[in-house]
Parts: C-alpha cells; sequence; structure tokens
C-alpha cells in the first residue's frame, strides 16, 4: 500500500513531532534558577566590623609590646626582689662602695674621685653626698648580683631574714664660693685631716659656700637604663 504524500497541517503533528518540539524549546533540566551570590561575598557591616576587630587587635598588640619596653617590665627582668629605693646621706661606713662604684663606671682617666677624694668629701660634706639604696632578703638575690653588693650592710642588727641594704647610685658633692666649679673645688687639702690646719685653706670644701659642686653622679652599670 502506497504512503500517504499528501501534505499535512500543523494541527496533523504526530506525537513524535511534539517530543521533538518539547525537546526543543524546553531546557532539559527545567526552567533556569539564577544562583546565589553567596553571603560572605556581600559588602556590608560585616566589612566595618571586621575592621574594627583588627583595629582593635592591632592596639592591644601595641600596647603589650610598649609594656614590655617599659622601665618597669626593664627593672622587673634586672632586679628580681621588692624595689624601693630610698635616699640617704652617706657616710665614713659608704667610701667602700663608693669607691668600688667609681671603678666600675668610670676609667681610671676619667675618674672623678679617687679613694682619698672619697673619704675626704664623705667625712667633710657627708650631708651633701647621697646614695641611692634599696633593701633586699639574701634568699630573694641568690642567683643576683651587681659590683658594690659586697659592700652591702645589715638594715638592722639580729634581723632574723638577714636583710641588707645594697647601693645603687651616688651623687658626691661639696660646696664652693665661686658661681662655677673651679679647679680648687675639685681639690682636697693636703692636710685635711688635721682641721685646725686646713680651716683657712681654699682648696676643697668651703662650708661657707653657697654653690653644690658636684663631683661625682654614678650608677650601677648592673642597673644603667632601666627607668
Amino acid at each position: 500500500m502506497d504512503r500517504d504524500s499528501s501534505p499535512r497541517s500543523n494541527n496533523d503533528k504526530t506525537p513524535a513531532d511534539e517530543a521533538t518540539h518539547t525537546n526543543i524549546d524546553e531546557p532539559k533540566y527545567g526552567p533556569r534558577v539564577r544562583p546565589e551570590i553567596p553571603q560572605d561575598c556581600a559588602i556590608g557591616d560585616s566589612d566595618e566590623d571586621d575592621e574594627e576587630l583588627v583595629e582593635i587587635q592591632r592596639t592591644m598588640t601595641q600596647s603589650r609590646i610598649m609594656r614590655q619596653k617599659s622601665p618597669e617590665e626593664l627593672r622587673k627582668k634586672v632586679i628580681p626582689f621588692h624595689w624601693a629605693p630610698m635616699l640617704s646621706p652617706l657616710s665614713p661606713a659608704d667610701i667602700d662602695a663608693c669607691e668600688t662604684l667609681e671603678n666600675a663606671t668610670m676609667p681610671d682617666q676619667l675618674r672623678p674621685s679617687n679613694r682619698e677624694q672619697i673619704e675626704y668629701r664623705l667625712r667633710k660634706c657627708g650631708s651633701l653626698c647621697m646614695g641611692l639604696f634599696n633593701t633586699y632578703r639574701p634568699r630573694d638575690a641568690k642567683d643576683w648580683w651587681i659590683q658594690t653588693m659586697p659592700h652591702a650592710r645589715p638594715v638592722e642588727t639580729g634581723r632574723q631574714d638577714g636583710s641588707k641594704r645594697v647601693m645603687f647610685a651616688h651623687i658626691i658633692a661639696t660646696l664652693g664660693k665661686h658661681p662655677v666649679v673651679t679647679d680648687d673645688d675639685e681639690q682636697c687639702p693636703p692636710n685635711w685631716r688635721d682641721s685646725a690646719a686646713s680651716q683657712s685653706s681654699t682648696l676643697g670644701h668651703q662650708t661657707s659656700g653657697r654653690t653644690i659642686c658636684i663631683h661625682s653622679f654614678s650608677v650601677c652599670p648592673e642597673v644603667q637604663g632601666i627607668g
């Protein structure tokens, strides 16, 4: 039997034609869905919060670094015991400590005071010469040492904890009659141990002077630069 070769209208589509038409015109996987933008990519208040958090962390880090470099933190690393320094007038009992401190801080050619000059100034005008001392207990300073430590003296006789007073710095001074320190002020009378003979001397300490002549200002090298 011959096939029907007469033309068909659009209304005469076969099921195969319908299927073909459907596959061409409609998406294979359903309607196209617009992809969502991840929330962490959105620009909004969260970025400002992150910047604020970073700034807070930066500030905290800087504060911690400053504390580590502060004089108090440096001192704690150098001095293991309670730091409560006190100024006290020097006396002949401090001659050895002062000499040790002078030798530790100044080379021979620049040393402002030798032992005799130190003794002269401490005996004649000890009220003008000051020392910076701190009390410590030996058990708190087992592995600690500064050059004046051998000259540390007990705070009180018979104290149970054996506390001692150690010198950290000193100022040695005299009185002079001139507006500035002169060469005569730097010296001491050759016979200064004889009070009557040295009373009229123009060398060294002048009891009626009004100018304070500072001959030495020394700090133990072990504690220099810690505030």
